[in-house]
């Protein structure tokens, strides 16, 4: 079974598994620099969409990149690492407030619209359904009004039968 985490969790559809933009990357490195390894603390204050272990996660990734590029012994200390980025990567791009009331408000508002889709799909689902139903229907009704011609055509070739047969 193949998990595709882009779509979101589906146990707690509150946590966000979105790709990170150089801005939350930022944040994250200079939250961990203010906390430390406290992800928790961090994740409430700066990422209330995303877990504790998702920020620990990705900043353990970007560690293992920024080591890489910079080929450092891995014994060295993370936040020498930090220190050592190059100039280009620790610059942010355009500074953005984020108000997390209106992110909750849009995230409600895309939860709102996907509700509705799902009822509209399901609607149609419904519709078609039915009309496959009335159809199936119409042709049962056809076929037993058919079937009673017959029964009524046979019941008349009997009856005409009998009568022949009274009168000879």
């Amino acid at each position: 079974m193949e998990i595709n985490f882009n779509k979101g969790n589906y146990k707690r559809s509150d946590i966000n598994c979105k790709i990170w933009t150089e801005y939350q990357i930022e944040l994250l490195k200079l939250a961990y620099k203010q906390y430390g390894s406290n992800w928790v603390q961090i994740s409430e204050k700066f990422f209330p969409d995303r877990n504790a272990n998702q920020l620990k996660c990705k900043f353990n990734y970007l560690m293992r990149q920024m080591k890489q590029k910079q080929d450092i012994d891995t014994r060295v200390n993370i936040d020498e690492i930090l220190k050592n980025t190059k100039k280009e990567e620790t610059q942010p791009t355009e500074k953005q407030d984020i108000n997390y009331s209106q992110v909750k408000q849009i995230h409600d508002l895309v939860q709102q619209n996907q509700q509705k889709t799902i009822q509209c799909i399901n609607q149609q689902i419904y519709n078609h359904q039915f009309q496959q139903f009335s159809q199936q229907f119409s042709f049962l009704q056809y076929q037993n009004n058919i079937s009673q011609f017959n029964d009524n055509a046979k019941l008349k070739q009997t009856h005409e039968q009998q009568l022949n047969q009274k009168q000879k």
